[in-house]
């Protein structure tokens, strides 16, 4: 049973009332971590002081510990140098625990802004999916003020790609329902979800971690193998008896020249060894912080198979990627000798010290490397569940869907638009009892009709990622999403608006009949032809697909095509929206309404807007009769 006007009130009062506390809550952690990056700012400072007294006490304790050599000269010179690397290490963390604080800070700053409008000015996605996405534009799902503007935490591309592809392509039942566990349970530890946050962010906040670089470096083809691999480990060692046989009188020296092969295998190999170390160059800050966010992953518990299962894909050789990487950053760590220019080309020389790097580079590829894309892929996928968590955690009043399985329609309860805000947000119903079922929405300009569909769409997409909706009830099967409410024409193809709709409306005709079934949202179908064209071909094109057990929406201006709720075998209703007139001015309620609208309100729109139609009508020129402007 539905709720009454008075029970849904008192629903909306109490969202209200959470959202209230929600924000309040965001914006005390930003000001609790702001304040303690000030704090720790301050400490920085007098650590910058200590440590300049400490450097200076060590230099002037050296000159009395040389001359006098006692056991008091000693102490003050060991404890001044004590003082000084402890008050090293010392303003090192503290740096690191500022950054810390200043990234929360903006974590929960931006998780503020998504309880109002200011989710506008957060950073705009990158990820883009096709143009001709069945419904991802028409709905806002994509581009700037879009919902993945609003819900995306990711901080990685593999984040915002697997976030996308979730939204843009629903998945199995199974997978759908897992995902929603998942969310639950990261819904429930904030702390993880901000501390996921702050390890992909580092210092800059809005920028992604792609790792694509270092998947450049793993996809090398090994360079030391074979007869060079052999070489590598056998000539180091001859190089160095050899030098030492000479100093000690035991060879000639004229035996030196026995390094020569030496040297131009390090010269053949040096340009291609210097490739392979700048791939890992480019991106040693990234490695960094995707290694923290694979330890904080690491070191969590979880419950939800969905996160068990990410969790087991890290684990490769009884060790976790914390350790593979760290491996690998201590070895481009060795790699580094190479930016000493002096002292680099001799060892290098006598030593092969970067193909011995390389080898060893390489060995950790035949081992961790293979791993390095899964795991950035279940980062990602935690990121993107992540980000539908937080969604649910800032949105009162939201649900998870029931995925229905079988041959069901779709219905909800208070459902609403998630990129208004609560306070100007109007939610409505749906109900859809079955396959073939359909809306014709009319109403007024202005009135939410074009609002309702992208309502319906948004949250669709939201369901089956596995995420929560908009909504105090929704239970949907699995259906295909396909819409036709945004056409553009284009000069450059030169396709007309009409043409441009054809062509959309093609693919949605043309995948009828095929299962899943389809869910349809289509605002003025037809709207570049004639009314008469347009009341046939839309009648023509509702009637094939309700006749295929596709469900759906059209809204229209269209009086003609309400009849079609009424044709014999078709399980059609008509509702609309209209507009309020308070005290002679019009405005909006957006409450969804049985039956079909019976005026319209173009004329008074433009009037408001300040274009009077009957003034208009007075002063044009009779029909026929030239008009000649004077010279």
């Amino acid at each position: 049973m539905a709720p009454s006007g008075s029970s849904t009130m008192a629903m909306r009062a109490d969202d209200l009332v959470r959202l209230s506390a929600i924000r309040e809550h965001q914006v005390a952690l930003e000001h609790a971590f702001a304040a303690r990056a000030t704090t720790l700012d301050r400490r920085s400072f007098w650590l910058s002081v200590l440590r300049l007294v400490a450097f200076l006490a060590t230099v002037g304790a050296i000159r009395p510990a040389y001359q006098h050599a006692d056991a008091a000269t000693s102490g003050v010179l060991l404890l001044a140098a004590g003082s000084f690397v402890a008050a090293l290490l010392w303003h090192a963390r503290v740096l690191r625990d500022k950054e810390h604080a200043e990234i929360c800070s903006a974590i929960h700053r931006r998780h503020a802004m998504r309880t109002t409008r200011e989710w506008n000015a957060l950073p705009v996605p990158r990820e883009r999916c096709a143009e001709d996405h069945p419904y991802a534009w028409d709905t806002d799902l994509v581009g700037e003020g879009s919902l993945m503007q609003r819900i995306d935490v990711s901080h990685t591309v593999w984040g915002e790609r697997t976030l996308l592809d979730w939204l843009c392509r629903p998945s199995s039942r199974a997978s759908i329902v897992e995902r929603q566990h998942a969310v639950r349970e990261l819904c429930d530890i904030p702390d993880f979800r901000r501390e996921l946050e702050a390890c992909a962010l580092g210092a800059d906040v809005d920028h992604k971690l792609s790792g694509e670089r270092f998947l450049d470096f793993v996809r090398e083809p090994p360079l030391v193998v074979g007869p060079l691999a052999m070489a590598t480990r056998v000539l180091p060692i001859v190089t160095a008896v050899t030098i030492a046989l000479v100093i000690a009188g035991r060879i000639p020296a004229a035996w030196i020249v026995g390094i020569v092969p030496q040297f131009f295998v390090v010269v053949w190999k040096w340009r291609a060894a210097s490739r392979v170390f700048a791939l890992l160059d480019t991106r040693r800050r990234h490695l960094e912080l995707f290694s923290r966010a694979f330890k904080l992953v690491e070191e969590h518990q979880f419950r939800a198979s969905c996160l068990t299962s990410l969790r087991s894909r890290f684990d490769v050789q009884d060790k976790a990627p914390s350790t593979h990487l760290r491996t690998l950053a201590g070895l481009a760590g060795w790699a580094d000798l190479r930016f000493q220019v002096l002292l680099h080309p001799l060892v290098n020389l006598l030593f092969m010290w970067d193909l011995q790097i390389l080898q060893r580079m390489e060995r950790w590829n035949r081992t961790a490397g293979t791993h390095v894309r899964s795991w950035f892929e279940a980062i990602g996928e935690f990121e993107a569940l992540s980000s539908l968590a937080t969604l649910k955690a800032l949105e009162p009043g939201s649900c998870f869907p029931d995925i229905v399985a079988g041959d069901r329609g779709i219905s909800a309860l208070d459902l609403g638009h998630p990129l208004l805000p609560i306070e100007q947000r109007v939610n409505n119903p749906l109900t859809l009892p079955a396959p073939g079922a359909f809306w014709i929405v009319t109403g007024s300009n202005m009135a939410g009709k074009s609002t309702f569909l992208r309502a319906v769409g948004l949250n669709a997409a939201l369901a089956f990622a596995g995420g929560a909706v908009c909504a105090r009830q929704f239970a949907l099967p699995i259906v295909r999403v396909r819409s036709s409410m945004r056409v553009r024409d284009s000069l450059q193809t030169g396709a007309s608006y009409f043409y441009a709709e054809v062509l959309k409306l093609k693919s949605l005709v043309a995948g009828a009949g095929e299962e899943p079934p389809i869910l349809f949202l289509c605002d003025e179908l037809l709207r570049g032809t004639n009314a008469h064209d347009r009341t046939i071909g839309a009648r023509a094109i509702v009637t094939h697909l309700v006749k295929r057990r596709a469900m759906g929406i059209v809204a229209t201006h269209d009086d003609a095509l309400c009849d079609l709720c009424d044709e014999p075998g078709l399980a059609g209703w008509n509702v609309h929206f209209t507009d309020v007139l308070v005290n002679g001015e019009m405005t909006f309620d957006f409450k969804l309404r049985p039956g079909r609208a019976m005026d319209g309100n173009a004329l008074a729109v433009l009037a408001q807007a300040g274009i009077s139609v009957p003034d208009l009508l007075s002063s044009a020129p009779p029909v026929g009769v030239e008009v000649i402007g004077k010279n």
